[in-house]
């Protein structure tokens, strides 16, 4: 039985390139103007936006990984709920 440095049952998954600082800073850009684009007009949560923001929303995913865009909206979408159950318990 030979010993191998490389394993091989792993399946061979090119993982996509680290963005660099400046990609980051270009990402979080155009997140933070997405989600301004929501607050200005009163949307707390990214899938009820319909039409609204949507350019914005496409250059976030765009100049993004996927994955970060994903879990930005889904962040969002758990800080407002966090939100509005904060507001409804002090109204209690």
């Amino acid at each position: 039985m030979s010993t191998s440095s490389t394993d091989t049952t792993a399946p061979s998954q090119k993982q996509p390139p680290v963005p660099s600082r400046s990609e980051r800073k270009a990402c979080h850009a155009k997140r933070d103007a997405y989600f301004a684009c929501l607050d200005k007009n009163n949307i707390a949560f990214p899938d009820k936006r319909g039409t609204l923001c949507e350019d914005l929303r496409s250059d976030m995913f765009k100049t993004c990984p996927e994955v970060w865009s994903t879990y930005f909206e889904q962040l969002r979408t758990m800080q407002k709920q966090k939100e509005l159950a904060y507001a409804q318990a002090s109204s209690k």
